[in-house]
């Protein structure tokens, strides 16, 4: 027999119905979605997908051709008449909708029509290449660009005429010679080179070696314009111009009247800059860089000759190094923000549009600086100075890859903080999980449990709506497993075309429901995580400070320690104050430095001496600060003279040490501590009348989380953002004293609180260890393992077992709901008789990925994660015979997987998985 849980303490009784804000919140909180289109809809199909969007819970949409969709008819007169009447269709229907900027992705070549008769816009990049020999040749060669990589023959065909990479128009930028080692940069020399051939591979070079000393080096600088490419150059101004002539203004011409109403914003997806190697490539720089005469002429003002600038870039050159790295890449980014977004930006205002939309997101899916594209140079996009990107951005957004706890939400809802607004938008998308598996091939075999969990962590970390990858317009084609063109394969899930689709409006409540109740909260953060951005100019994606960031980042979320991310920039403008640093974002008592081994300016580092000084805690990892980035001087790379007070715990990697130290000096927010060695998810919030706090339980197991109230009286209320209920939670122990509630947290639990303010400090949220096993009780359960059968759609039902899914017993290739039903009698079961004042529970122990239960014809509900149990009303259940009813909701993996490589382990679990379990709780009272 199963011991019965006893019931969860604390007893809630109901209180004062819901607020409407939170009820039934506004849409900016619900989710939203892309909708994804591979051709010219008809009026039937947008009016009906646009209404299983609205019952779904999607309020927001955003419409985007992919690569099915034929590029010859975007944005002409057929797409753009379509496009009208889902907007209108939207407008009816009260969704509101974002234009999504451009064909497929990449925002800036508008299908290739930005470029077509303007080959000037193409993309120009700068290669460079070491002299090799003393006859004084080169050569540039074997130009491999990410797509060729990453993409395959669809991206290529989207990306390239051709579908190839072919370069003209080369031009030598610079040659210059230089010693074994730089002490000055002062020593480089410029030489004359000439090329000795030029085409569309690469090219030949010939520099003059007749004044370089023998063991001197020469390296060579160069650029060309990609001629078959459909990506830009985003550092031209005539490029966002024509953009927006090509790609902005149709939409405005079709559906100019809805700007405001029902269209919100213009949203661009990740600009991208090429990111070219080729078989010469060496040095510190890890990819091209874009090119135009223009950065050429803005970087006289660096006082160095351009050569000695690019060499710079690649190898070091003496005390000058950093730098000049750090001033080149503040101007590169510079000039690409607001040569390209700061054109769309003017757009939108004028026409009265806000601008949404992401960068290339180099810690996507992870929490390290560089995880989410290790291959890629950051510094040559334009990201990787996300506080620089948001200026131009009216809403904040991010991207966020799979299905695990990562750095994006708490990102960019504090970019979002340091400039005036707060928390964002997270676009969420999926890639496939094997690496032996194209990352197009996505993740069909997606429950909605994953996508629920991710949800409500990204709400935690700062997300206000969560931007699903995608709803489909079709589910694509059988026996094409080509990634991108077929689009069953081209980042999946289309999330309607998922069986368990039918669930998905009860979590949308529950996510639209959690972000309102968090929105009028100011989150309490008194740490300021480091954005160390003038040591990634400086030192690239390699340097420690990308994975130490991603370790702090990591171990405070998890930890349950309030942070913000914090622009190295932003600190020398903080005021101190009260033993803390105030900056825009926040006011901070403890700064962490993540192996930020250069500092700004001097101005940065006097700042954080006074907050050392003044009480505040300062912690930084090894490396330790050594150097300034406006400093070329010679010793500047000798270390820092750190002042008087500019000390603090020298931590490579967080632990216990630190945490105590935390804990101690926490005496103005919560104590949010988990004494097991398993993450809780949290948030704590301060309003004018007490605080808000809420917590999540991802973890396969129940855990018992201590919430301990502030001295004097106040009230609790527990809301649920799932049912849109408030109940109150009685309080025991008197007006004047400390109290502590404790909860059993069961997995995937989601436990909101609002708190009434007292006296004294916040309330503290603790974890303690998993609950384990209940004490016994007077109660039994009882495994319901035969007589089952199963039925799909209007097929005869057959016998199957409940042990195992329906893959294994003769169904590899179904994907959908299957209903299993049993009939059985308590007698049968070895129960007896039902006791006639007892609780009744179905307990279904394992499925895949969702399930409805009916009980004698009644309805006991539906539920897409785990612990799925379902209270059994009074009296329902009988001696018998009894009839059970279970709906299982399968992923679409077997059906869209079969017959292609992107399964090589065979079919996915999918139906119940292990017998349901009757659990009987007896003398609860009537």
């Amino acid at each position: 027999m199963q011991d019965i849980v006893a019931p969860r303490l604390p007893v809630l009784v109901p209180s004062e119905p819901a607020p409407a804000w939170f009820a039934s919140p506004s849409t900016a909180f619900w989710p939203s979605t892309y909708w994804f289109w591979h051709n010219i809809p008809s009026r039937a199909v947008i009016a009906a997908q646009l209404g299983a969007m609205l019952d779904a819970g999607f309020r927001t949409v955003l419409i985007q051709a992919r690569l099915a969709f034929p590029r010859e008819l975007y944005l002409g007169e057929d797409h753009l008449d379509a496009y009208r009447f889902a907007v209108g269709e939207a407008k009816r229907l009260g969704i509101e909708v974002g234009i999504y900027d451009d064909y497929s992705w990449m925002s800036g070549h508008a299908g290739g029509r930005t470029v077509a008769g303007h080959d000037a816009l193409r993309e120009r990049h700068l290669f460079w290449t070491e002299v090799t020999g003393a006859d004084g040749r080169a050569s540039v060669g074997g130009i491999v660009s990410f797509f060729m990589e990453g993409l395959g023959r669809a991206g290529m065909a989207w990306c390239y005429e051709e579908g190839r990479v072919a370069w003209d128009e080369w031009r030598i930028v610079s040659a210059v010679a230089y010693p074994p080692d730089i002490a000055d940069p002062a020593v480089v020399r410029e030489v004359t080179a000439r090329f000795l051939a030029t085409g569309d591979e690469g090219c030949e070079i010939l520099a003059d070696m007749a004044e370089v000393p023998p063991d001197w080096h020469v390296a060579v600088f160069v650029s060309a314009r990609c001629r078959t490419s459909r990506l830009v150059n985003y550092l031209l101004p005539e490029t966002a111009r024509r953009f927006i002539e090509v790609g902005y203004e149709p939409y405005r011409a079709a559906i100019g009247d809805f700007f405001g109403d029902p269209v919100k914003y213009m949203f661009f997806d990740h600009p991208y800059c090429g990111f070219y190697r080729w078989k010469q490539h060496a040095g510190d720089l890890g990819n091209s860089l874009l090119h135009a005469d223009r950065l050429v002429a803005a970087a006289a003002g660096l006082g160095v000759p351009y050569g000695v600038v690019l060499l710079s870039l690649i190898r070091p050159i003496g005390p000058a190094t950093t730098g000049l790295r750090a001033a080149y890449f503040a101007l590169y980014n510079g000039m690409l923000h607001q040569t390209f977004l700061g054109a769309l930006s003017a757009w939108t205002r004028q026409h009265g549009l806000g601008l949404a939309g992401h960068e290339l997101l180099a810690h996507v899916g992870g929490w390290g600086l560089a995880d989410g594209f290790p291959s890629l140079d950051s510094r040559t996009t334009l990201g990787v100075d996300y506080f620089g990107v948001e200026a131009f951005r009216t809403h904040t957004t991010v991207d966020a890859s799979n299905y695990g706890p990562q750095i994006s939400a708490r990102m960019g809802d504090s970019v979002a903080r340091a400039s005036g607004r707060s928390r964002c938008i997270v676009e969420q998308y999926s890639a496939a999980r094997d690496p032996r598996v194209p990352f197009a091939a996505g993740l069909w075999g997606l429950t909605l449990e994953e996508i629920r969990a991710q949800a409500l962590r990204h709400h935690l970390f700062g997300a206000r709506q969560f931007l699903f990858h995608a709803f489909y317009q079709t589910s694509g084609s059988d026996g094409d497993s080509e990634p991108f063109s077929n689009p069953r394969f081209d980042f999946p899930p289309g999330i309607n075309f998922e069986p368990w689709f039918p669930l998905f409006a009860d979590f949308a409540a529950e996510s639209a429901r959690l972000s309102a109740f968090m929105e009028d909260a100011a989150p309490l953060r008194t740490v300021a995580l480091v954005y160390p951005l003038s040591t990634i100019w400086a030192e690239g994606g390699g340097h420690p400070c990308n994975t130490l960031f991603g370790a702090w980042a990591r171990f405070l979320s998890e930890e349950g320690i309030g942070f913000d991310v914090v622009d190295d920039r932003a600190l020398a403008g903080g005021v101190i104050e009260e033993g803390g640093l105030r900056l825009r974002s926040g006011a901070y008592r403890h700064i962490i430095l993540p192996g930020a081994a250069v500092l700004p300016d001097a101005a940065t580092l006097a700042a954080l001496a006074a907050f050392a000084a003044g009480g505040g805690q300062l912690t930084f990892a090894r490396p330790v600060p050594n150097r300034l980035a406006e400093s070329r001087e010679a010793g500047a790379e000798r270390g820092l003279p750190l002042p008087p007070g500019f000390a603090g715990e020298e931590a490579t990697v967080p632990g216990a040490g630190w945490l105590a130290a935390f804990r101690a000096a926490a005496s103005v927010s919560p104590d949010i501590a988990v004494t097991d060695a398993l993450p809780l998810w949290r948030w704590a919030g301060a309003e004018e009348s007490g605080w808000r706090v809420a917590a999540f339980n991802d973890q396969a197991c129940e855990r018992r989380v201590s919430v301990t109230l502030p001295d004097g009286a106040c009230a609790v209320s527990r809301w649920n953002p799932a049912a849109g209920t408030i109940e109150a939670v009685p309080l025991e122990g008197g007006a004047g004293g400390t109290r502590a509630l404790t909860f059993a947290m069961e997995q995937n639990e989601l436990l909101c609180l609002r708190i009434e303010k007292g006296r004294g400090r916040p309330p503290s949220v603790t974890a303690a260890a998993p609950a384990g096993d209940a004490a016994p009780g007077d109660g039994f359960a009882v495994a319901l393992k035969e007589n089952w059968t199963l039925r799909f759609d209007d097929a005869e039902p057959v016998p199957v077992e409940v042990d195992r899914g329906w893959e294994r017993q003769g169904f590899p290739t179904l994907s959908g709901v299957g209903l299993y039903a049993c009939a059985f009698t308590l007698g049968d079961t070895g129960a007896g008789p039902v006791p006639h004042d007892a609780a009744w529970e179905l307990n279904l122990p394992a499925l895949r990925a969702g399930a409805a239960v009916t009980l004698n014809g009644v309805f006991l509900g539906r539920r897409a994660y785990a612990p799925y149990r379902y209270p059994i009303p009074r009296g329902l259940l009988t001696a018998g015979p009894n009839v059970l009813g279970i709906e299982v909701f399968s992923t679409a993996a077997n059906e869209f997987y079969a017959g292609t490589p992107y399964q090589p382990d065979g079919p996915e679990a999918s139906g119940l998985l292990a017998p349901p379990v009757l659990a009987c709780r007896a003398r609860l009272g009537g």
